[in-house]
C-alpha cells in the first residue's frame, strides 16, 4: 500500500472555503458589533432616542444611515466570499486562491474599520468637538 503524495481534491477545495467562511463570519460579527447601537435604535427605538433640533445633526440621530453603511459593507464582504468560492470551484492555481483569500481578509478588516469610524469625517469636522 502506498501513501498518496498529493492532497485529495476535496481538501484543496474545502480548506480555503472554511477559512474564507471563518473570516467572513468574524467580519460580519464585527460589523454587527460596531453598529449595535444604531441597529438597536432602528429596530427597537425608545422615547429617549429623540434628537435635539440642532445643526449639524449628531451622528446618533442618523442610525438608519449607519445601518445602511453596515449593510453595504457586509454585502461587500459577502461578494468577495462569493468570488473566493468561484475561484476555488474553478480550480484556479493556489497562488490565485491565496490572493483572493488575502483580499477577503483585507476587505473584511477594512469593512469593520469603516463602519466603526463612520461618518468619516464627522459632521463637525476632522477634530473632536
Amino acid at each position: 500500500m502506498t501513501t498518496p503524495t498529493t492532497t485529495a481534491p476535496e481538501v484543496r477545495v474545502r480548506r480555503p472555503l472554511l477559512v474564507g467562511g471563518a473570516v467572513t463570519a468574524v467580519s460580519l460579527l464585527g460589523i454587527a458589533w460596531v453598529a449595535r447601537d444604531s441597529l438597536r435604535r432602528v429596530l427597537l427605538p425608545r422615547p429617549s432616542d429623540a434628537c435635539p433640533a440642532m445643526l449639524p445633526v449628531p451622528v446618533s440621530c442618523m442610525p438608519e444611515a449607519h445601518v445602511l453603511v453596515a449593510a453595504l459593507t457586509a454585502g461587500t464582504v459577502v461578494v468577495v466570499l462569493a468570488v473566493l468560492a468561484a475561484v476555488v470551484r474553478a480550480r484556479f492555481p493556489a497562488p490565485v486562491v491565496r490572493t483572493v483569500l488575502a483580499a477577503l481578509t483585507v476587505v473584511g478588516a477594512l469593512a469593520v474599520g469603516y463602519v466603526a469610524v463612520w461618518p468619516f469625517p464627522t459632521p463637525t469636522g476632522w477634530l473632536p468637538a
